[in-house]
């Protein structure tokens, strides 16, 4: 009998912007990170509020450079517009939290709901921010690839 081989299911990964900053440090650890995850098969999901968190700081310095090869590497990945429908999700989340006397940042709060929606996990440095709205969350920040409970 012949088993066909599994290929892994693909993950779909929101990057915070506190690692795409990484990523254009050449931290070591982000870009093996990333490339493995690309290597993987997994795709890497653009989503508004981190595009302008990133492009916000590169404009206010200047960094042709970095808007250029922003520019170049996130037109090969997906990038998710939003919803009224996720709108909605994050104003119920932010006032989850606010009842749980929990207060986050709309940031955070808006990526938690995009993970929610599309059924990504979020990879960022900042697992508190997040972990309230029980979103799967990973560190690529150093140390290996785990997995935040």
């Amino acid at each position: 009998m012949v088993f066909a081989t599994r290929r892994k299911s693909m993950t779909r990964l929101i990057v915070d912007t506190n690692v795409w900053i990484a990523l254009l440090r050449r931290e070591q650890w982000g870009q093996a990170r990333f490339l493995q995850a690309i290597r993987a098969g997994d795709e890497i999901i653009v989503i508004p509020v981190v595009y302008y968190e990133l492009m916000r700081g590169r404009f206010k310095r200047d960094d042709a450079p970095s808007i250029r090869f922003i520019g170049s590497l996130w037109a090969a990945l997906t990038y998710v517009k939003t919803s009224r429908d996720i709108w909605n999700r994050a104003a119920r989340l932010w006032a989850y939290a606010v009842a749980q006397n929990q207060r986050r940042e709309d940031a955070a709060v808006w990526i938690a709901a995009l993970a929610l929606s599309l059924d990504a996990t979020i990879v960022t440095g900042n697992e508190a921010h997040v972990k309230i709205f029980r979103v799967p969350v990973v560190s690529w920040m150093g140390g290996p690839w785990e997995t935040a409970g």
